[in-house]
């Protein structure tokens, strides 16, 4: 602590004073920033001594669920209390021999020590990451209209792997995939770089869109209605329009990124499509 003092004339005093907060016995953990299923690990702590004197105690740690707080057995032939001895103004090391389960999101851990009259401890929380990787298989169909077609997934059905575990199945219809077409020029548009195969793509898009716009000039209509619209409803996301959707907080759903990006995009289209900017543009 620094301590400054002056008066009016000029005159000044100045003093500095320190502290050292500590305790006299301190454990402290070296934990891993995350666990994985099925690591095998050495879990390590630090056990430090700032008294003059030697210190004889145990150490002890547990493993617990953090939501139930039930206990979860994850040593690997090491009993949950062991002893140590720490010199005077020494630190000692202490580890856990611990195998990570399948099926754990996450997992916490409490340390103890213990010596006379001497204690501490502390906890933390740690995530469990999943040691399996998501392989997703895609196929792209064309269904005409009043017809019927059967899609096989070979790799999926021939697969002979013992730990594949099938996660979901996600089908995506396309009612008009010219319109699809159209919304992915808006990505060539507005490309950051400048370099020439950029600016080639850009004259592509803005060529393209220009086409599209004289042969469909409807298309504009539609753009111009949005822009016009003072509601916005025109330009927002279908995620943001559904009604379902606003059950819950959008916020707290893992696809509001998604929708946020899809409404901004719509809102360019509507200005990139606008007959004065493509002839700007060209």
């Amino acid at each position: 602590m620094n301590l400054f003092g002056h008066t009016r004339k000029g005159l000044t005093v100045f003093n500095s004073l320190s502290a050292i907060s500590c305790q006299s016995l301190m454990i402290q953990s070296n934990a891993p920033r995350f666990f994985r299923e099925g690591d095998t690990l050495m879990f390590q702590a630090k056990i430090t001594n700032v008294t003059d004197t030697l210190l004889h105690g145990t150490v002890r740690i547990e493993f617990f669920n953090p939501e139930t707080n039930n206990l979860i057995p994850l040593l690997l032939g090491d009993t949950p209390e062991k002893e140590f001895q720490c010199r005077a103004e020494r630190s000692t090391n202490v580890s856990w021999r611990m195998v990570v389960p399948q099926n754990l999101t996450v997992v916490a851990y409490r340390i103890t020590a213990q010596s006379g009259h001497y204690t501490d401890g502390m906890e933390a929380v740690l995530p469990v990451l999943s040691n399996r990787t998501a392989v997703t298989e895609s196929m792209h169909f064309v269904i005409p209209a009043g017809e019927d077609k059967t899609l096989t997934f070979e790799n999926l059905k021939d697969n002979q792997s013992t730990t594949l575990h099938s996660n979901n199945y996600t089908v995506e219809i396309t009612a008009n995939p010219s319109w699809t077409a159209i919304q992915s020029l808006e990505y060539l548009m507005t490309y950051r770089y400048e370099c020439n195969e950029q600016l080639f793509s850009k004259l592509y898009a803005n060529a393209l869109a220009r086409h599209i716009v004289t042969k469909f000039p409807q298309i504009e209509k539609v753009y111009a209605q949005w822009a016009s619209d003072t509601t916005m409803q025109g330009l927002e996301s279908q995620l943001f329009k559904n009604e379902q959707l606003k059950s819950i907080l959008l916020s707290e759903s893992p696809w509001v990124m998604d929708a946020q990006r899809e409404n901004a995009r719509m809102q360019q289209m509507a200005k990139l499509f606008q007959t004065s900017r493509l002839d700007k543009e060209m």
